[in-house]
This record gives C-alpha cells, structure tokens and sequence, in this order.
C-alpha cells in the first residue's frame, strides 16, 4: 500500500556522501507514493538523478534550493555557530510553511537525510523555535555503540539528552542495528536501521585511476580513499610506505588531506611523501565525482581502513563489497564485526603498524583463492537499495 503523506527532506551539506544519500531517498520516498519537497543546495541534481521514475512518481516531486545561514567569522566561535544554527533553523522553517502554504497541505515529517553530532549540539535552542514533527539520519551514532549494552542519558553529553526530550522528534535512524534497542530506550522514541549506501556506478574512463594504474606500472595497489584526517590511519599507512620492506607496493593516497589534526612533522611528511617515493600515488584534494572516486577504489588490490577509534558505520565498505575488494579495518567495533561477519578482509589492532603489513601481504597472497570465499553479494544485500525501501516503509508506518 503507497504512504500517501507529505514529506520535506532536507539536506545542508553537499559533499562526500550526502549527495548519494538523497538522491536515493528522494527515489525511495516517491516509489512508496510519497509526495516529496526536497531542500538541498542543488535541487538540479536532484532532478538529474530519477532516471527510470515513472512519471506519476515524478510529478510528486517539487524541490527548493536550501543553504543553511553562514556564520560570521567576526564573531567568537562558540557564538557564531550556534546564532548561524538558530537563524538557519529560522530560514528552514520559514522555507517549509512557505512550501506547505503552497501546496496547501501540511507536512507529515519533516526528514533531515544526514544529521551529525555538531547539529545536534548545536541545536539545542533550536528545538524550541522549529515547530514541525520531524525525523533523521544519526550518521556517527559510535558513542552509543562504545556503551553498549546499557547506558543512561547521564552517559552522554547534556545536548544529546535535550535533543531525545525534544516533543516533535518522531523517531530517529541511525546506521548500527545493534545500538537500535539502546537508543530506543534512552529516548522513548522508535529507532530505525537503515542500510549503508553507496553509488555503485563507475566512470566509462577515470583519468585519476588511469593515472594511478600507470604510476604502479603493475604493483599491486594499497589504498587509502576519503577525508585523510588522522583517525583514518593515514600515518599507519605512511609508515607502511617508508618501509624499504614494501618498495614492491604501491600505497595511493587519494583525497583530502585534513588541515586540523596532524603535527607539523606529520604534515610535512605526507606532503612529501610522494615526492620521497616512488612507490608513493598522492592525490590531496577531493575527488568530486563519485563515479570516478569508485574507479579509483577500483583500481585498487586491497583498501586500506584501518581507522583510529571509529565505531561507526563507513560506506567504504559498501564500496568494498560492490567492487569485490577486500578490506583491511581496526579491531574493536562495527566495522570489525562486518569484516569478520562477511568474510571480506581482515581486522588488525588499532595503529599497529607490523599488523598491517602482515595483512596486507596476506590478502594479496589470497586474493585469487576460492577458500577464502567472501560474502559480497551478501553485504551488498543488507545494505542494498530494496532494504532502504523497507526502512522507510516501517518509519513512514509509525504515524
């Protein structure tokens, strides 16, 4: 039966994945008979990305462009983000009564594709002044997980108990099933897993993975692929590059590289890497099109994930799994039980730099071997297009 309700799904930021994440919403939303307003910095996109809609499903959709208010840099921080955050939420609700007064039907839910934990930090004063029932996306949602299998609302910081109290908070959704039950008793509210999408389609031709498979001239590809702050293991694998043990491998380095966060010896290093090696393939910006970004991971032999302290979901290892990968991640939270569950690589301790080479050596030697006999298709199931389906049903259900 098609949710005939009326949905506005908002996204601030356009960047990394959230670009992915609505365009699939948006479809996911109008194929359960939705009608959808999506607000987002580039609503052209959006239309750009219905191929195969049918043209019912297509007209229930309208779009606003949306940017979130910018914060005066004259001011100190800690007032000018949290004023920016109260006037964006002043610009959103005006934006959605504008939209509902011509439609001329209220919204249903408002759903926010992404929320992370500056928004909500920050929104505590916001909850009193935004005046429509509303749901979202907790992307990093770790720090419930490093609390399992109990916790009190005395556990985590004031405004994540602020945001849970919150009256027109409907539910809220989060990428780890195994912390659903926790959250849900924290906030008295329903909490929905949803899947770890990604973008599986490749670019015809990459010039960036062309590049980087002419620069191995046949080594097989180490790679590194993201934001490269210091929690993804960057200097892990820098050490592993310096190795004259490993001249035989080409470590790639794609993305960009955090300004916050390193020390100036780590900072130095890694912007000389490539210019020191020549086993080294450093590209330090971001790779835009995710297309393209997924012919790179391509082009790799083993991806490196190894991240410092993460107990969050990542996509990349959707990405792994779509493009038959296999994985290197740290020991000790989600990403470890996925590896271990699905069969897809291999999980050291955190930061040891001799693990990792040992790792690496082992999954090339076994690349080619049926025994090892990965999952893929069975974790690009569970994080597949149809489960999202599913996770929208059960939350547009709740009503």
């Amino acid at each position: 039966m098609p949710f005939e309700k009326n949905i506005a799904l908002v996204e601030t930021s356009w960047g990394g994945h959230q670009p992915t994440y609505f365009k699939l919403f948006v479809r996911a939303l109008l194929e359960l008979g939705c009608h959808v307003t999506a607000f987002c910095p580039e609503p052209e996109d959006v239309q750009a990305a219905l191929d195969g809609l049918s043209a019912e499903d297509r007209s229930r959709l309208k779009t606003r462009r949306f940017t979130n208010v910018t914060p005066c840099r004259f001011l100190p921080d800690r007032v000018k983000y949290r004023l920016a955050t109260i006037l964006s939420t002043l610009k959103l609700s005006f934006a959605l009564f504008r939209s509902e007064f011509s439609l001329h039907k209220k919204f249903n839910l408002v759903f926010f594709a992404s929320m992370y934990d500056n928004h909500f930090s920050r929104r505590r004063e916001s909850v009193l002044i935004f005046p429509f029932p509303w749901s979202a996306l907790y992307i990093y949602s770790g720090k419930f997980r490093k609390l399992l299998p109990r916790a009190s609302l005395s556990d985590l910081p004031p405004w994540v108990a602020t945001l849970f109290r919150s009256p027109r908070m409907k539910s809220i959704a989060v990428l780890d099933p195994d912390i659903t039950e926790m959250m849900q008793e924290l906030c008295d509210r329903p909490v929905i897993c949803f899947p770890d999408l990604t973008d599986q389609r490749l670019a015809v031709s990459s010039p960036i993975a062309a590049e980087l498979k002419k620069f191995a001239n046949g080594a097989p590809i180490v790679g590194l692929f993201g934001y490269l702050k210091p929690t993804k293991g960057t200097m892990t694998l820098a050490k592993l590059a310096l190795d004259p043990a490993n001249s035989d491998l080409c470590f790639a380095f794609v993305g960009d590289l955090a300004a916050l966060g390193y020390t100036k010896e780590e900072q130095a290093l890694l912007s000389t890497l490539s210019a020191q090696l020549p086993n080294v393939f450093s590209l330090f910006r971001r790779v835009h099109d995710e297309m393209e970004f997924n012919a790179c991971l391509c082009a790799a032999d083993v991806i490196f994930a190894a991240y410092l302290d993460f107990a969050d979901s990542s996509g990349i290892l959707t990405k792994a799994a779509t493009f038959k990968k296999p994985v290197i991640v740290s020991d000790g939270y989600l990403m470890a039980e996925r590896i271990r569950k699905f069969r897809m690589g291999t999980v050291i301790p955190q930061g040891d730099v001799q693990a990792a080479g040992i790792a690496i050596r082992e999954l090339l030697r076994h690349r080619d071997d049926a025994s090892t006999s990965p999952d893929w298709e069975g974790y690009c199931e569970e994080h597949s297009y149809s489960r999202l389906k599913v996770a929208f049903a059960n939350l547009l259900a709740l009503d």
